[in-house]
């Protein structure tokens, strides 16, 4: 009597009572049909759960959506405190002080706006910057909530243009702002100048510096924003400009922000910093995203043997067979579906062997590829995992000298074997 098939009944997947998720029409009793089925009906059912346990500890996942309301957003407007820029200081606050209010009730942030300006020793910002919200330079500041420095706007000597220093001021509030908890960190900066007027003002020292600010902001995961204003001392009609202009882009670009750059002569206004403060407060913790992982470079190693003794000479017109054999040196990894895509014979500028005057090559590798090894274990007691397979070089009139195997397309995964550190989540219990 042959053994009955014993089907398990799955209500909840299957429409009884629960029918997020319709019975497929030719479902397959298998795990991988099971496995899609419990996909979508959690899926749909996790989507409906409106509370977060909190992570614990400063590393968050990448993966964490934004909602601005719950995390939280810290901004720091910081503008360039020099003379050039007195006239703008009080319309560019109040446009920020407007747009921050417009975003905070748009998107129901929780935020905190700190308006800072670049430290500065020259007297003569004084009286526009007390006009503004812009009363306080982000050293003093710093020094206010218990650092003493060393501060990157002092690494001039002697000290030159520090009202102007913004990409240093930027490394300053990266690395040392009381960011909140759990908060998204913005900046946006504003000036009239190049980036970075130390005491080497020009194209290369803007570059290097806004080089040096982007690795500062990535490092303490600040979202940097900017704004070039059109009405100060880099005019239109200097060549340098666009130069310039890029580095305000790539600094808020690579950081994940956006930059504004002006082509005319404006006045800030509210609806110019719109875009900018809404994205920096109401988007500040970004969307859902994928990053690439900091994986340092791993490959496999690749040896080819071939002679049946010491004495062997391959020759011009002759046929060996070649013993390819791939290692694994890491006792942790696991090369996963490695092939090589292809085996040539090249010279030393990686030219292919000549022709012969049929047009046939002089040289050839059977088979060309792909050659597939399969999985390539890790290295155990000091053994390398490997794996070997053959091929068979051809030769047909191939001039003597100095030849290559290129080994080219040599694709595989990476399989780590990872323990990690339990995640902390947290979550409250309330009073019955």
């Amino acid at each position: 009597m042959a053994k009955p098939t014993i089907k398990p009944k799955l209500p909840f997947l299957l429409g009884e009572p629960n029918n997020a998720v319709a019975k497929p029409a030719a479902a397959k009793d298998n795990c991988s049909d099971f496995q899609k089925l419990m996909n979508q009906y959690l899926a749909a059912k996790c989507s409906t759960k409106s509370m977060d346990m909190e992570e614990v500890g400063d590393d968050h996942c990448p993966c964490s959506g934004s909602d601005p309301s719950k995390s939280g957003v810290d901004l720091i407007v910081l503008v360039d405190a020099s003379g050039s820029m007195g006239s703008a200081w009080t319309a560019i606050g109040n446009a920020a002080v407007d747009a921050a209010a417009a975003a905070i009730k748009d998107c129901n942030a929780n935020a905190r706006v700190t308006y800072l300006f670049v430290d500065s020793r020259d007297s003569g910002f004084t009286s526009g910057v007390l006009n503004s919200v812009f009363t306080q330079s982000h050293e003093a500041y710093l020094r206010g909530i218990g650092y003493a420095g060393t501060f990157a706007t002092e690494q001039d000597s002697p000290p030159k243009y520090n009202s102007e220093q913004g990409t240093e001021a930027i490394i300053d509030l990266s690395k040392h702002f009381d960011w909140r908890k759990g908060a998204c960190r913005s900046i946006l900066y504003v000036s009239d100048e190049v980036l970075s007027t130390s005491n080497q003002r020009n194209v290369a020292a803007s570059m290097a510096a806004t080089t040096t600010a982007i690795a500062a902001a990535i490092a303490a995961k600040v979202t940097v924003f900017a704004h070039f204003l059109g009405n100060g001392t880099v005019s239109f009609s200097d060549p340098n400009r666009p130069a310039y202009a890029s580095h305000y882009t790539m600094l808020a670009t690579q950081t994940g922000g956006i930059a504004k750059i002006d082509t005319v002569i404006t006045v800030p206004t509210k609806a110019g910093y719109v875009e900018l403060i809404t994205q920096a407060i109401c988007k500040g913790c970004g969307s859902p995203k994928c990053e690439e992982a900091a994986i340092p470079k791993i490959e496999p190693c690749i040896s080819i043997r071939w002679g049946d003794s010491d004495c062997d000479c391959m020759e011009g017109d002759d046929h060996e067979a070649l013993c390819i054999t791939v290692s694994n040196c890491y006792n942790n990894v696991t090369f996963s579906n490695l092939r090589i895509g292809y085996l040539i014979v090249v010279d030393a500028s990686g030219n292919l062997a000549p022709s012969l005057p049929d047009g046939s090559p002089s040289s050839w590798i059977y088979p060309t590829g792909p050659i597939c090894f399969g999985d390539v274990g890790p290295c155990v007691d000091g053994k390398p995992g490997t794996i070997s397979r053959e091929a068979v070089v051809i030769n047909r009139g191939l001039p003597p000298g100095k030849w290559f195997v290129r080994v080219g397309m040599v694709c595989f995964d990476v399989v780590l074997h990872y323990a990690v550190e339990q995640t902390m989540l947290s979550f409250n219990v309330c009073k019955n």
